[in-house]
């Protein structure tokens, strides 16, 4: 009673609340959708970032309303700009899927990059580089490989690490080049795909060997190991 008092009187949160409970039926004699779809519209137009969570969820899954991606991604979106980590997951997850226009995954990178996502750092370096979503920009996609890689991104390192040995977006840089392949061939892996990446780092060290002096290599390690991480 008192959820439905205060959702009555305009408070989000409770408007949130009293979504859940009828999105669960908890609390109310039925789960029902349609009710949960307009607390939470309520809520989340007053910028609740779980209620728009919720709602990107109900649209995604096809609850209560027809299965909408593009507004689910709406959804999404504005609760991940509030710092809702379940919102962008679901976000990352639609990216991998490929429900996500380029051009709309371009801009939603872009602004997760610009506050600090390792992920969408590498990601548009990836999109600059590759011409997905905008032209090809190697300068770009160096700059948001390095911010990236800055961070500890294993996968950004590696790519930083070929654009200096092939001399692209930036100035041809063996030494440089070493030192990102080292780090991210000595780096701790998140995941098999950096597992991967630390065997193919080690490749291109062996391939560099003969093109970089003693002198060049120790400098470049000496470098590698005195790095650390920069924060968002």
């Amino acid at each position: 009673k008192w959820y439905r008092a205060a959702a009555k009187h305009g408070s989000a949160k409770a408007q949130e609340r009293l979504g859940a409970m009828y999105r669960l039926g908890r609390g109310v004699p039925r789960e029902n959708f349609a009710e949960a779809i307009a607390w939470y519209t309520k809520s989340a137009d007053a910028g609740n970032g779980d209620a728009q969570l919720a709602l990107g969820e109900m649209y995604r899954q096809g609850q209560g309303v027809e299965k909408n991606n593009a507004t689910a991604r709406k959804w999404f979106a504005l609760a991940a700009d509030q710092g809702v980590a379940a919102a962008e997951a679901n976000l990352w997850q639609m990216f991998d899927e490929g429900t996500f226009p380029v051009d709309e995954a371009f801009e939603w990178n872009k602004r997760m990059a610009e506050r600090g996502s390792a992920r969408s750092q590498r990601t548009l370096g990836n999109m600059y580089a590759t011409g997905k979503g905008v032209s090809v920009n190697s300068p770009a996609a160096a700059l948001w490989y390095r911010r990236a890689a800055d961070r500890g991104d294993v996968e950004a390192q590696f790519n930083l690490a070929m654009l200096y040995k092939l001399g692209t977006g930036v100035t041809q840089d063996f030494g440089e080049a070493y030192k990102w392949f080292w780090l991210c061939s000595t780096g701790t892996p998140s995941g098999p795909s950096d597992l991967d990446i630390s065997g193919e780092a080690k490749i291109e060290l062996k391939k560099l060997a003969i093109l970089v002096s003693p002198v060049q290599i120790s400098t470049a390690k000496k470098q590698a190991r005195e790095w650390k991480p920069t924060k968002p």
